[in-house]
């Protein structure tokens, strides 16, 4: 698969939310992946995801239905469950 195959979609600050962008797009059925720079002690690293060029419209249209939640994206990211406020 060449470069050209893939378009970015987004640039994330950390791994574990373009992790969680890219494991929703793929429930949606997008091809999706991250990449990026190797990190340095203390900096902070940007992430790609990136998807499939043929499948970026489709990508677009997923993020902007806003079919993921912040809670979902917290959860795929961390595993656990967004704590509630009860008071």
């Amino acid at each position: 698969m060449s470069q050209n195959d893939w378009a970015l979609l987004a640039s994330l600050p950390d791994a574990p939310s373009a992790q969680a962008l890219v494991d929703a797009l793929l429930a949606y059925g997008v091809l999706a992946r991250i990449e990026s720079e190797p990190a340095l002690l203390g900096e902070v690293r940007n992430c790609d995801v990136m998807v499939k060029a043929t499948l970026l419209h489709r990508a677009r249209w997923f993020v902007a239905q806003g079919q993921i939640s912040d809670a979902e994206l917290e959860f795929l990211a961390t595993g656990s469950l967004p704590s509630e406020d009860r008071t």
